[in-house]
């Protein structure tokens, strides 16, 4: 167990305080006031300071002096942007006139004084930088102050700006992040700039022009940066705009389009794109639309703007940044066309071609912003055509008509046009647009956007039509497309929600809707199976609506519901194999807008039934659909029944309305109960418990008197026991209803005397333990003069008090054996049961009624009482190795056996180690939770005395849980020892008691300063620190849950991390890291850990270069924790594949974290740049695994300049690593990191390197691990020109030599196995890189390494390149359909010496038939290549149909028309060698997988069964088929003994060729019955839940096509004793796979009944599926009780009980219910029985006479085994047998019982 996430949380329901945390005002050092409230300023801490702030505002208006005024203008400035200090400042001085200007006098004075400062570098300007920006931002005083300065201002941002070019430009490099937190300051600088310009004084503009020429220059060297981010180059834009119309007047800007104008300063601010775009796009958001309107060289300004910048967008296509501002730049052009006239038809044609090249870019925010240009296209055309202009709609419409409708960018124009054109103009352009969009709900891709635009095109269309147009073009289309289409749950839910929102928006929709779902209705029940989903969807709306008559309006139910809808057809949809169309049918009569309409009685009778039949739900998340409806159902139920009340009168009699309520609730409760039974799986407890419990809330006005039962007491008492903690909850709820009566004057067979329950609390079965609490509680609350006799029984706490006293002393018995000998204790003297007793007795103890004394000497002893157990377990528990500990004291003739694990006692009994640690870790768990409650009870109460006991027992209790957390090693254990402690802290922090609430922070102090300790007092590291870190994480959680803004929390995260990253002993760090990862694993942290995440990052990454390997492991683990937090839990099973919810930008990831940036670029560079790839560098593999988790952001350089294009190269040079785990990291990490417009130039230089045919072999195929990721993984949309294609091309011919090596004397096949993968890709993905000559040479190749390769048999990766190679070579004969060369080859490697070779060919020849499981890239590739022919072959077979429906005879098929698979398998079958082929690989093959392939190739094709015996035999078993009966006699009895003598694996593929078998004898009639009757054997034995599955649904396979054939069979030749067995047999192998456990098998078996029954079509559940065949038994006039019998006495081979003789320790680790947890054997006997029963007492007897007939005995012997002899037992009234299976009792109570 590697970790430390609690299974079991203590105080769960107890949110963490979360809190905005921020750091003390420190006011400058020179400063000095003499105010006392300004001087205790200083020197509080963070609360402190607001609150005298506060105080301080308060006063100022009546003490508004100089002193005051100054101390609030320093505070403001020394606060940090966004402190609450600043803001209630900002807040106070606006809303008050009267001291502002003297506020603002003082701040422009400070603000002075820091401008005249010296200044070494950027950071020094920074703070001066962030207080102006602050004080200009909503604040007017700080406005005026920034105004009195604004030239100062000017020239201190001028020498800024200058000083950091300068520092950019300096030959001493800089680090990124040093260079990111420049271009920072740069950038608010120049938006400072940016504000004085603005706002500058007239007096004051040619001062400032005349700075204008210094910042020019700072403003060219900042665009001109490559690592410049683009939002600073666009801010420089900006600027530089408006000194340029400053300085040259208002229309200056044409200065910078008209080219024969440009000025020698405009020119050079021209010279490239980033440059040009940030100018271009300062012009739109500067210069309004209106004036842009002016011409230059014959066209309109803007016209000419945007051409430029759509050619800066065509040029730049591939950078990402570029683009981005591109985009940003004509949204606002866009945004402007309003204002454009008809200038903006000559600007469509450009913006549409971008626009649709981009609504789909490869980054979300182009995309976001794409749409919103498409938005103000779409709303210009719209107003030229309300003005008359239909031209640019006509545009519009002509473009996005040629739209693909599998792109997004279809939906989301198709919005914006409906949002605003209206839906009639969209429907009419586009008639057939609601069926598009219906279809294209399959598509994945678009779901979400095309049903975004249905709700927006319907919403529109209802404002503005009639409900007959809506009927017609909506719900009609999206009934037959539901009708006709097979939709999962997710596209039904979005078509209901459609039709409800139809009828929402127009109730008229409904009188359309209704007389359709009546016409269906009235085909009756059989005719409207295939349409019931349809029917109940749409009566689901118009519910919803509120459209369907209530019950009073209803006309007389007639056998319809609402008088639509027949009750038959409700029963039908409520057993529906279906699980839609079960939920479909429950809510509907369930479901009301009303919450006191009242059921009809037809209605309560649907909800039985679907109870019944449903009641039983396998599935969970069906089962809590069940449970979530019968909820709202017994909810309205109540309501509903008060409304009838209320309408009958209190004092009359009960109604028919309230008649049908109460018998409901009878038939309901007995239905509930009867599920109550013995052997029933947890569905049909928990759902009819859980019933019972409602029902039992349920308040129905005095009618009605619940009968309570001895039966229903009994079965009751049984679910105490249960296997789930929730059913005995339940059971235990259920019974504190019951009458005391019924408990008192019965002894059931779950005994309730007080020494029965703490024998079986004392057993070694923890679930008996639990038992024994319910058993308990319920004595205690019903019986509890089984506890305290006399009067004291009616007393509750003394009741309480005196069976605390009992388990005690029981305790106290039990400890003593422990302390003896622990072993011998372990079997006899557990003590955890007890304890567990203990600890719920404790809850709660009332004060009164108790002498204090005495409360104060129980606390005592059982406080002394569980030290003691601690100590006995403590031996145990704080050893190095638990689990395996067998300890040296044991008993008095006791043996130990070391070697088998075990001690076995004098009386022969074993003691394992297990036994042992259970006794252990469960005591201290139990004991933990004991102390916890007992602490807070001592916290709670005052009562006891001495009151220093009271602080002594709480010291003395928390120091045995810091004992118990620091020494134990077992993970359980302290697990729980930790929630104990926990529920102490909580109440520790919360006392008002400071003797207490004082005590968890000094053990957080101790235990810290315990951690850095010298060895002797530092605690053990073993155990991955063990429960030291659960007590650092107690501690911190309670405070912060208790305790508001706990800064201690910081303060220890502080000293954890520098303990980890800088303490002298391995040991302490260790515990630093272990201790940090439990915090950071923790989400009740959430909040509060984050900001140290980068520095534990840090830490973790150092820990890996540490020398020892535990604190390398406490490393790994804390930065495992760490990746989880940062990118959350991994969503996909496919760690190379992760969900983009796994992943994060690496924007975001180095603004987050910055510190890693340089770390992590340092340590590859320092890996790769120092030539030692060959040589282990720990930390390169968790950064390797960081950068695999980054990918490129569109925003990247836009407001920072830490890019991850920064990575590729070192990354790159990992390639060359000594170690290939680090190559295929490397190859994981350089996928993400490369951007999309540099993937074909990455690409070029990767290959350029592999042509080196000199290159290293690590490093060779470390490149190729990263050019298959990337080639696997291409961005999307990547453009390839011809170009492009013939350099890859070229490149990819000249790095053939990495397969042609393979023939050389070194050859090396792990890197020819590598480039195999790639001319996979290649082929997959990018088939235009790759001609037919290229191809042709490959082949050869790979056949010559296939063929002709015998040097260095033992070279490494040989066999699994050999297999890759054969995989493709036939994919590349099948791009080319060379049909009779794939024949040649197959045949050929099927009799190659290299066993995987032969494997791959079988691999494919099972794609063909489609029967293999995909496993590698190359099987996918093939079987993509056969669906496609498929849905070739089904386009030709329609085609041919066409002709022939038309009267026109197809063409003769040639080979170029037909799938090449399919021809493949055809000419394989021609050939008589190819079984002979495939018999001889079966026969000589020496590996399993390979038989089994090659077996089932042989089983697919037909009468084959002949070939299977010789091959396997060695020899022809069978040498003529002449004679056949002879020869069917050989078959069956040879491959029923490979069924039952080869391996598992194989069994069920030999049974396939049985079943083949036998299908055909069966159909042909000529096979002898008995003969059949001995397969009928194996079947039933197949059947059973001992075989896997695969055999299994061969079974069902083989009844779906015989057992109608099976019933009619001739059985006339049989004896009476085989008929019988042929019967009993075939019914009892349906009865086993209808109780299958697999959902699949299940369902089929039920369909295959279903065809069995004459009254019924549909596919029903197995529940009544069981009806039908009992029914079909029972119509046996011959032999009906014995088959009735066998089904009931049928032994399933599954156990569902364990009596006390099995092994100990299997008691111990009890898994209750194994194998078929699903099985109901019991089910199935009582329903027998009811069957079976006649109105006699004579049933057991003729059921007994039945079993041992002559005729019948064998039978039974052969299928009911033991369960014979036992019901004979109970016949004979012999009850002292051993446990036998419940169902017999069962069989045998219910034949008694007279069946109505």
């Amino acid at each position: 167990m590697n970790s430390n996430t609690l299974r079991i949380r203590g105080s769960e329901n107890k949110n963490t305080r979360v809190n905005i945390t921020f750091d003390e005002v420190i006011l400058p050092d020179n400063y000095k006031c003499d105010n006392e409230l300004c001087t205790k300023f200083i020197t509080s801490n963070a609360e402190g300071q607001l609150t005298i702030l506060k105080q301080i505002l308060y006063t100022v208006k009546d003490n508004c002096d100089h002193d005051i005024v100054h101390f609030l203008v320093v505070t403001y400035l020394s606060a940090d942007s966004k402190h609450p200090a600043k803001c209630m400042i900002t807040r106070y001085v606006t809303k008050n006139n009267y001291f502002q200007n003297q506020f603002s006098d003082i701040l422009t004075h400070e603000l002075e004084v820091l401008i005249n400062k010296q200044h070494s570098g950027p950071k020094s300007y920074s703070d001066l930088v962030c207080k102006v920006g602050s004080c200009t931002e909503n604040f007017p005083a700080g406005a005026d102050a920034v105004k009195n300065l604004e030239i100062k201002l000017a020239q201190y941002f001028t020498d800024c700006l200058t000083c950091c070019i300068a520092t950019l430009s300096d030959t001493q490099p800089l680090s990124p992040t040093a260079k990111n937190e420049i271009f920072n300051v740069a950038h608010s600088t120049l938006r400072l700039l940016l504000y004085l310009v603005q706002r500058v004084n007239d007096e004051n503009t040619a001062k400032l022009i005349s700075m204008f020429s210094q910042i020019r220059a700072s403003l060219k060297s900042l665009i001109f940066d490559g690592d410049s981010p683009m939002d600073t180059k666009s801010v420089c834009g900006i600027l530089y705009v408006y000194m340029h119309l400053m300085e040259n007047g208002a229309d200056s800007w044409v200065d910078i389009l008209d080219t024969t104008k440009n000025a020698c300063a405009v020119t050079d601010m021209l010279e490239n794109d980033s440059a040009r775009l940030s100018l271009y796009s300062a012009i739109v958001t500067v210069i309004p639309m209106s004036k842009l309107q002016i011409k230059i060289a014959n066209a309109p300004a803007c016209v000419l703007l945007t051409h430029n910048i759509l050619d800066i967008g065509d040029r730049s296509s591939a950078e990402s940044t570029l683009i981005l501002g591109v985009t940003r730049t004509l949204v606002q052009i866009c945004k402007g066309l309003d204002h454009s006239h008809a200038t903006g038809l000559l600007l469509l044609d450009g913006l549409f071609v971008f626009v649709w090249s981009h609504l789909e870019h490869y980054t979300d925010s182009v995309q976001h912003l794409t749409a919103q240009a498409l938005g103000y296209i779409i709303k210009y055309c719209a107003r030229l055509k309300r003005e008359g202009n239909e031209e640019a709609m006509n545009k519009l419409f002509a473009t996005l008509t040629s739209l693909d409708r599998s792109r997004k960018s279809f939906y989301v124009s198709l919005s914006y046009l409906t949002n605003e054109l209206g839906a009639g103009c969209v429907m009419d352009k586009w008639p057939r647009i609601v069926h598009e969009l219906l279809s294209a709900l399959s598509i994945q891709a678009v779901q979400a956007s095309a049903t975004t635009t249905l709700e927006t095109l319907l919403r529109a269309h209802v404002r503005r039509s009639s409900g007959d147009v809506i009927h017609e073009r909506w719900v009609q289309p999206i009934v037959a497309h539901v009708a006709s289409h097979e939709l999962n749950s997710a596209q039904l839910n979005i078509l209901e929600n459609l039709l409800s929102l139809a009828a929402k928006l127009d109730q008229d929709i409904m009188s359309h809707i209704l007389p359709h779902v009546k016409e269906e209705c009235s085909r009756g029940a059989a005719r409207l199976y295939g349409d019931v989903k349809c029917v109940l969807m749409l009566l689901g709306v118009a519910r919803r609506a509120g459209a369907l008559p209530g019950p009073a309006a209803a006309p007389p139910e007639g056998g319809r519901w609402r008088g639509i809808i027949g009750y038959d057809v409700l029963e039908m949809a409520a057993v529906d194999a279906s699980q839609e169309i079960r939920i479909l049918s429950i809510s509907l009569i369930v479901e009301s807008p009303k919450s006191t309409e009242t059921f009809a009685k037809g209605e309560l009778d649907i909800v039985l039934w679907f109870i019944k039949y449903n009641i039983n739900a396998q599935t969970p998340n069906f089962r809590q659909l069940v449970l979530s409806a019968m909820k709202k159902f017994i909810k309205r139920f109540e309501s509903s029944y008060k409304v009838l009340s209320r309408e009958n009168g209190a004092n009359a009699g009960p109604n028919e309305g309230q008649t049908n309520y109460l018998r409901f609730v009878t038939d309901l409760r007995a239905l509930c109960f009867d599920s109550l039974l013995k052997g029933a799986n947890y569905s049909r407890r928990h759902v009819a418990l859980q019933i019972l419990v409602w029902l039992e809330n349920v308040q129905l006005d005095g009618h009605y008197d619940r009968v309570w039962t001895e039966v229903q007491v009994e079965a009751l008492l049984y679910h105490l026991s249960d296997s789930y903690d929730i059913n005995k909850a339940l059971a235990l709820e259920l019974l504190t209803r019951c009458p005391e009566e019924l408990l008192k004057l019965k002894q059931y067979s779950t005994s309730l005397e007080l020494q029965d329950i703490l024998s079986e609390a004392s057993s070694v079965k923890p679930t008996d333990c639990v038992s024994a609490v319910h058993k308990l509680k319920l004595l205690r609350s019903k019986l509890p003069a089984h506890i305290v006799p006399g009067t004291d029984s009616t007393i509750p706490s003394k009741v309480k008090f005196a069976l605390l006293g009992i388990l005690l002393k029981e305790a106290q018995k039990q400890l003593a054996v422990c302390q003896q000998s622990i072993v011998y204790g372990a079997r006899n003297a557990p003590m955890y049961g007890i304890l567990h007793c203990i600890g719920h007795a404790l809850e709660p103890i009332a004060p009164f009624g108790i002498p204090a004394d005495s409360l104060t000497a129980v606390m005592q002893t059982l406080v002394d009482t569980c030290v003691q157990v601690c100590a006995c377990a403590g031996s145990v528990l704080a050893s190095a190795a638990p689990e395996g500990l067998l300890p040296d004291v044991a008993p008095q003739n006791a043996t130990c056996d070391s070697a088998g694990g075990y001690i076995r006692l004098e009386d022969g009994r074993e003691v394992t180690a297990q036994m042992v640690l259970l006794c252990a870790w469960r005591s201290v768990k139990e004991v933990s939770l004991i102390l916890s409650t007992v602490a807070s009870q001592v916290l709670l109460h005052d009562e006891l005395r001495p009151a220093s006991l009271r602080l002594g027992l709480v010291r003395s209790i928390g120091e045995q849980f810091t004992a118990l957390l620091t020494e134990t090693k077992h993970r359980g254990a302290f697990e729980q020892v930790y929630v104990g402690f926990t529920r102490l802290l909580t109440s520790l922090w919360r006392s008002p008691s400071a003797e207490f609430h004082e005590l968890p922070a000094r053990w957080l102090a101790g235990l810290l300063a315990a951690i850095e300790a010298p060895s002797a007092a530092r605690p053990s590291a073993t155990r991955r620190s063990a429960g030291l870190p659960f007590l650092v994480q107690a501690l911190v959680i309670t405070e912060l849950q208790v305790k508001a803004n706990a800064r201690s929390f910081d303060s220890c995260m502080n000293a954890l991390l520098r303990v980890a990253r800088e303490a002298a002993c391995e040991q302490s760090r260790c515990h630093g890291l272990n201790v940090l990862r439990a915090l950071f694993r923790n989400s009740q942290l959430d909040d509060y850990v984050g900001a140290h995440v980068g520095a534990g990052l840090l830490v973790a990454l150092m820990g890996f270069e540490s020398g020892t390997w535990i604190e390398r492991n406490s490393a790994t683990l804390l930065f495992s924790a760490l990746m989880v937090r940062i990118f959350g839990v991994q969503r996909s099973k496919d760690s190379e594949n992760l969900s983009v919810r796994n992943r994060m930008t690496g924007r975001i990831f180095f603004l987050r974290y910055p510190q890693l940036y340089d770390f992590m670029l340092h340590k590859l560079k320092e890996v790769s740049e120092s030539g030692k790839e060959q040589l282990l560098h720990p930390s390169l593999y968790p950064i390797l695994l960081l950068l695999a988790r980054l990918y490129p952001s569109s925003l990247e350089g836009t407001v920072s300049n830490l890019k991850l294009s920064a990575f590729v190269s070192p990354v790159v040079r990992c390639a060359g690593a000594a170690t290939l785990h680090t190559r295929r990291l490397a190859a994981n990490a350089v996928s993400p990191l490369v951007p999309p417009d540099a993937y074909i130039p990455h690409v070029e230089s990767m290959l350029n390197l592999l042509c080196d045919e000199s290159i290293k072999r690590n490093f060779c195929h470390g490149i190729l691990l990263q050019i298959l990721k990337l080639l696997d993984t291409p961005p999307e949309n990547l453009p390839i020109d011809r170009e492009t294609q013939r350099r890859l091309a070229s490149l990819f011919r000249k790095s053939v030599w990495i397969l042609t090596q393979c023939s050389g004397n070194t050859p090396c096949y792990v890197i020819a196995d590598e480039y195999i993968k790639i001319i996979n890709v290649l082929i997959r993905r990018f088939d235009t890189l790759l001609e037919e000559t290229f191809i042709n040479e490959i082949q050869n190749y790979l056949n010559d390494l296939i063929f002709n390769n015998g040097k260095l048999e033992k070279n490494p990766g040989k066999e699994l390149c050999l297999s890759n190679a054969t995989y493709l070579y036939i994919i590349t004969l099948n791009i080319y359909n060379k049909v009779d060369e794939i024949c040649q080859f197959v045949r050929k490697c099927l009799s190659h010496h290299v066993n995987e070779v032969v494997l791959a060919v079988l691999n494919y020849l099972l794609i063909l038939y489609g029967k293999l499981d995909i496993e590698n890239p190359f099987q996918q590739h093939l079987n993509e290549i056969s669906h496609k022919n498929t849905i070739k072959l089904h386009k030709l077979n329609s085609k041919h149909e066409l002709s022939e429906k038309n009267g026109v005879k197809p063409l003769k098929e040639d080979s170029e028309s037909l799938p090449s698979e399919l021809i493949v398998l055809d000419v394989l079958r021609k050939d008589a060698k190819y079984i002979e082929i495939l018999c001889e690989v079966l026969k000589c093959s020496k590996y399993l997988e390979c038989t089994q392939k090659c077996l089932r190739l042989i089983t697919l094709e037909p009468d084959t069964q002949i070939n299977i015996i010789n091959a396997k035999e060695n020899k022809d078993i069978v040498k003529s088929k002449t004679e056949l009966s002879a020869t069917d006699d050989i078959i069956l009895d040879t491959l029923i003994r490979y069924i039952e003598n080869e391996h598992e694996n194989l069994t069920h593929i030999y049974l396939a060729s049985l079943s083949d078998f036998l299908s055909r004898r069966i159909k042909e009639k000529n096979f002898m019955s008995m003969r059949i009757l001995d397969a009928l054997r194996l079947i039933f034995a197949c059947s059973l839940s001992d075989n896997c599955c695969d055999t299994r649904s061969v079974v069902v396979e083989f009844l779906e096509e015989n057992l109608q054939l099976l019933r009619e069979f001739d059985l006339g030749k049989l004896s009476e004793e085989d008929q019988f067995e042929f019967k009993a047999t075939l019914w009892a192998t349906v009865v086993t796979i209808l109780e299958d456990e697999d959902e699949s098998i299940r369902a089929r078996s039920s369909h295959i009944i279903s065809r069995l029954s004459s009254s019924q079509s549909h596919h029903v559940i197995a529940s009544r599926a069981m009806d039908f065949l009992l029914g079909i038994v029972r119509n046996d006039t011959k032999h009906s009780v014995a088959l009735l019998t066998a089904i009931a006495l049928l032994d399933f081979k599954a156990e569902v009980c364990m009596n006390d003789d099995i092994n100990d320790e299997c008691r111990v680790f009890d898994q209750n219910e194994r194998y078929n947890a699903d099985l109901e054997e019991t089910i199935w006997a009582r329903a027998c029985a009811a069957a079976v029963a006649t109105p006699t007492a004579h049933a057991r007897a003729h059921v007994h006479a039945v079993v041992h007939s002559a005729a019948y005995r064998s039978t039974f012997e052969r299928l009911c085994g033991d369960h014979i002899t036992a019901y004979t037992s109970l016949i004979e009234g012999r009850r002292n047998v051993p446990e036998i299976n419940p169902k017999i009792e069962i069989f045998y109570y219910n034949l008694g019982v007279p069946q109505t």
